[in-house]
Formats: structure tokens, sequence, C-alpha cells
């Protein structure tokens, strides 16, 4: 499954809870529609 976390806070917060193996992406806060939609494509083109 492919992840984006969305968040205020830093990446670090979210790396430091999940396992290490575990691939995500973050996006912080604020962004634009262009930069979300961006990133949605850029995770979606990527290999399983």
């Amino acid at each position: 499954m492919r992840v984006i976390f969305i968040s205020g806070y830093a990446e670090e917060v979210f790396a430091d809870s999940l396992d290490p193996t575990t691939k995500f992406t973050f996006l912080p806060k604020p962004f634009s529609l262009k930069e979300l939609a961006g990133r949605v494509k850029e995770v979606m083109s990527e290999p399983n």
C-alpha cells in the first residue's frame, strides 16, 4: 500500500514510530493543491 503522511509536524515524528522497513512519503503542511497533486502522481508512478 502506498501512503502519504500529511502533517504540520516534522517527518521524523512519523519515521520514528514506524517499522524501519516501511516506505512512506511525507508532505508537510502547508502545501498547495498543485504540490499535493504532484506528490500523488509521483507516488502512484513508483514501482511496487
